[in-house]
């Protein structure tokens, strides 16, 4: 149970004890601290290359491709089904067997 309890609160302090040695936050007083900032901007994000028509009509091709095989998928399973008289559907009377 402590170990559960002392875990998070060591863990907690290195954290603090590391970021404060790597960041100065007195307004440079010449203590030799440099200020890092590590705020991700617009800058840092991805840039798009190449054409948007391209990569969209390639998504879409994939797209398609799966829905097509799911659909034959689907149809292929319903048609087992049906042909194999696996499930009865209730759609009419069941016939008698003679």
């Amino acid at each position: 149970m402590f170990n559960q309890i002392l875990r998070p609160v060591a863990r907690r302090a290195i954290q603090k004890a590391t970021t404060n040695q790597t960041r100065s936050h007195g307004g440079g007083h010449g203590h030799g601290h440099s200020h890092v900032d590590n705020r991700i901007t617009f800058d840092d994000a991805c840039k798009p290359e190449g054409s948007w028509a391209e990569n969209f009509a390639k998504q879409q091709k994939r797209y398609n491709t799966q829905l097509a095989v799911g659909v034959g998928a689907f149809v292929f399973t319903v048609a087992a089904i049906l042909q194999g008289e696996l499930l009865f559907f209730n759609y009419s009377y069941p016939k008698p067997k003679q």
